[in-house]
């Protein structure tokens, strides 16, 4: 079993927060919620389908194209470390790669990502 969970604010987001951030209403986005339910369910139904019949290849490919960050600096916070380096993409089982600033390369399947941010979080 795999357990996602998802996030999108439309009309609030938190004024004090660890990260910037903002709302589709505030980006000039005013969307009904049944109108974003089912654009986003449409849309993940769509790539499920798409890695099930011709493999994670295809999906990874696509998402490293439009993916924020790659070739930056991020920093993932695992239960007893931050680790920062150069965010590398993800391989082809979906692990974050990540070049630490030492020149060791990390292969992380969980972890809170931080990007842009050389302070430890």
């Amino acid at each position: 079993w795999v357990v996602c969970g998802i996030g999108i604010n439309m009309q609030f987001s938190p004024e004090i927060a660890m990260y910037p951030a903002t709302h589709l209403e505030a980006e000039g986005h005013k969307v009904e919620i049944e109108v974003l339910r089912d654009a986003f369910l449409a849309a993940f139904a769509n790539w499920y389908e798409r890695w099930i019949n011709n493999g994670f290849a295809e999906v990874r490919e696509s998402w490293q194209k439009d993916a924020y960050g790659i070739g930056g600096k991020a920093t993932v916070r695992l239960p007893y470390d931050d680790i920062t380096g150069t965010y590398e993409g993800i391989d082809s089982q979906g692990a974050l790669l990540l070049t630490d600033e030492e020149g060791q390369k990390h292969t992380l399947m969980a972890g809170d990502v931080w990007f842009g941010s050389d302070k430890k979080i």
